[in-house]
């Protein structure tokens, strides 16, 4: 490099070079600054959204509180249904040949309770909601989830448990009415209960209800339901 290019970069650098002392103590506090104001900026931030997601977990475990309360509700309903079915099955089977000794309406008001189907449906829209918005692991409590799961499984496997049962019953009322009652009904027009029980298929009818028609099937599985009602209203409150 020649003198006169040496010396001409020189000159480039010295009017390049900044003028006076430089501030450094200044220059770092407006650094931190704005580093501290980001900081504050991505905490507050994160404080929001966390309670924007604590607010969207506890709405829709608000939503599986009155889901499982409403079919706990349904599934206590047909279960009190059940019991009335045994009962009765219990009064036609004991006085079958004394039937002619109680009131008409006592009898319609046991034979109501045979001869009704009865249907019960459960939801499970507010496991949905949790499982496919990903609230799921926004759950702070894996016991509370688990009751959950659980509660939802027992509800499920309670439903159909009932509805085969009720299928079972109408199908044994069904096959009763297509034999031995059938031919009754084309002569008289009408079956009493004491024609039905006078019948071996309807005989029959009775005492399987005996056994089938026992709400502890349903009843057993209720403290599930109640412990995962009860996990979601501790876990709501805190």
């Amino acid at each position: 490099m020649t003198h006169r290019r040496l010396n001409r970069l020189q000159r480039i650098v010295r009017r390049l070079r900044p003028r006076g002392h430089i501030d450094w103590l200044g220059f770092w506090s407006n650094m931190l600054s704005v580093i501290l104001g980001i900081f504050i900026t991505f905490t507050i931030q994160g404080i929001i959204d966390r309670k924007e997601e604590k607010a969207a977990v506890d709405a829709a475990l608000q939503l599986a509180q009155q889901e499982l309360t409403k079919d706990r509700a349904d599934l206590q309903a047909v279960a009190d249904i059940m019991r009335h079915e045994q009962e009765a099955a219990v009064f036609f089977w004991q006085h079958q040949h004394e039937l002619d000794k109680f009131s008409d309406d006592s009898l319609a008001y046991h034979s109501g309770f045979i001869f009704m189907e009865m249907m019960v449906q459960t939801t499970d829209a507010a496991l949905e909601l949790l499982k496919t918005s990903t609230l799921f692991p926004s759950i702070n409590d894996n016991a509370v989830a688990m009751d959950i799961i659980n509660a939802y499984d027992k509800t499920a496997i309670l439903t159909s448990a009932f509805r085969v049962h009720e299928q079972k019953k109408m199908d044994l009322i069904r096959q009763a009415v297509d034999s031995d009652i059938k031919s009754r009904i084309l002569t008289h027009g009408a079956v009493s209960m004491q024609e039905f029980m006078q019948t071996a298929s309807g005989r029959y009818v009775i005492y399987s209800l005996l056994s089938m028609a026992d709400p502890r099937q349903l009843t057993e599985g209720f403290p599930d339901l109640d412990k995962s009602i009860e996990s979601i209203k501790t876990y709501l409150a805190q």
